[in-house]
């Protein structure tokens, strides 16, 4: 078996899934990726954290099912696609501030790819902070990692 990797090391990639953007580029991008070499694909969504005016009058377990159900929502379609091209996933769901959830995760699961995808954000935003792909490749590099933002 061809691993596409030095040693037969799989390599991580992990794929952002986010509903507002178009997933489709990145979904074939991976489907491509898995079908070349032998990579673990890692779909991750980010659920931002509410804040204290909503904490006030929700549990902490109730506030947590809410985010994994957005979450389900959001990689459902992904999983489909990736499961009719019969590429093989793991899905996590994680509660934080996208840049530095995404930053912290690739470092985590040593991820040699980070597939983020087109952005729909507005042209004042990505003025003003940057586009998500540019946050994520700056606190790759802040922190010595050397991971292909895509």
């Amino acid at each position: 078996m061809n691993t596409g990797s030095p040693g037969g090391i799989v390599k991580n990639v992990l794929l952002v899934v986010r509903r507002e953007r178009d997933m489709d580029w990145a979904v074939n991008f991976v489907i491509h990726l898995h079908r070349r070499d032998s990579v673990r694909i890692h779909l991750l969504s980010v659920q931002t954290p509410f804040d204290g005016h909503v904490r006030m009058f929700f549990d902490d377990a109730t506030i947590r099912a809410f985010h994994i159900e957005d979450g389900e929502a959001e990689v459902g379609p992904v999983q489909k696609a990736l499961d009719r091209a019969n590429v093989p996933y793991k899905t996590h769901i994680l509660i934080g501030f996208s840049a530095a959830t995404i930053a912290d995760f690739a470092k985590e699961y040593n991820c040699e790819q980070i597939v983020i995808g087109p952005q729909s954000k507005g042209l004042v935003s990505q003025f003003l902070l940057g586009s998500l792909t540019q946050q994520v490749t700056h606190l790759m590099q802040s922190a010595g990692q050397t991971c292909e933002v895509v």
